[in-house]
């Protein structure tokens, strides 16, 4: 599908969108400035409102292009035969590091405008693109059996998600100030570790499923 920055030159392109996604990502909406955004893309305000003609429009098309960005990695890459939860939740994960890698401004614009939960039309916007996903990662094909019958299924997800979005974000911050190769598998033995005493905690012995 044509996007609507295709006949840009491709240089002043991706100096927009690093600079649309790190404005937005850092002030939010309300506080977001375009004099900001074109100033650190190089271009000029002229060439900005020729592609779009408000600062609502161009951060209604970032919305669109990151969520679908991040969805299609997820959807495409999850391996939807895995049953347990905790595994779904540490490979979205590592799909978002792997992205926020790729481009380092995305998931802080993802996570902020996610937090401009008073804003109706954002909440609405993040619900339209992520309701479906979320469906399919907490419950198509998931073995919520594997909890302990005494365990709080939905207060224990939250805790395990809080848990590798800290550690991502963290892990993330740690590669984008270093020169070196991202080690994959010291990530996916750190995020390991602490998946451990949360199974521990949460599921049946080791992690069996108790019949009814």
């Amino acid at each position: 599908m044509n996007d609507r920055l295709d006949p840009m030159d491709p240089g002043k392109r991706e100096r927009l969108l690093r600079s649309a996604y790190q404005e937005f990502g850092e002030n939010r909406y309300g506080k977001a400035s375009t004099n900001e955004i074109v100033k650190r893309a190089k271009i000029s305000k002229g060439l900005l409102y020729h592609y779009f003609s408000s600062k609502k429009e161009l951060f209604d098309y970032l919305c669109e292009k990151a969520f679908t960005r991040i969805v299609d990695a997820i959807e495409s890459e999850m391996d939807w035969e895995e049953n347990d939860l905790f595994e779904r939740l540490k490979n979205v994960a590592l799909i978002k590091f792997r992205i926020g890698e790729e481009e380092p401004y995305l998931l802080p614009f993802y996570t902020a405008i996610y937090l401009e939960r008073q804003e109706a039309a954002i909440h609405k916007r993040i619900e339209t693109y992520t309701t479906d996903l979320y469906r399919r990662i907490y419950v198509e094909n998931v073995d919520l059996k594997k909890f302990k019958a005494d365990v709080d299924v939905t207060k224990a997800i939250d805790i395990v998600r809080w848990s590798i979005e800290k550690y991502g974000e963290e892990a993330q911050n740690v590669a984008l100030q270093s020169e070196d190769e991202t080690d994959y598998n010291a990530l996916i033995n750190g995020i390991d570790a602490y998946l451990a005493i949360l199974k521990h905690a949460f599921y049946n012995e080791n992690g069996e499923i108790k019949n009814d």
